[in-house]
């Protein structure tokens, strides 16, 4: 289940473009190593976790103030608000990313296969 989450989570970023330098984690998955290995590993980045409770509702609140106009903009938001909470950054183990390198396109062809599946269990 965690593999095919991160998997999933790959995947993603190869749809949208460029997987980011660099993962941040907050809530109960930042908790646990297991998380934060598979994830850095299948991304090949390093992950941050946040010690931010709530940090949906902050972000909300940090986008509220940017347009307020007490922060000229995001980057000065996150500068207060997200980066002094962020711990180490945990890099990539190259031997399980490289594990996850060649799974990785087994995950991305059994998806494929199984898209008439999805839509066929979505009709349901």
């Amino acid at each position: 289940m965690l593999e095919g989450i991160t998997f999933a989570a790959r995947d993603s970023y190869g749809v949208m473009g460029a997987t980011p330098a660099e993962n941040r984690l907050s809530g109960g998955a930042a908790r646990s190593p297991a998380i934060r290995s598979n994830l850095a590993a299948v991304l090949g980045t390093a992950i941050r976790t946040s010690r931010r409770e709530e940090a949906g509702a902050a972000g909300a609140a940090m986008i509220a103030a940017v347009c307020l106009g007490v922060y000229p903009d995001m980057d000065a938001c996150v500068a207060e608000w997200v980066t002094p909470l962020l711990g180490a950054a945990q890099a990539p183990d190259g031997g399980l990313a490289a594990i996850y390198d060649e799974a990785f396109p087994i995950y991305v062809e059994s998806r494929r296969a199984l898209q008439s599946t999805w839509h066929a269990l979505a009709k349901r």
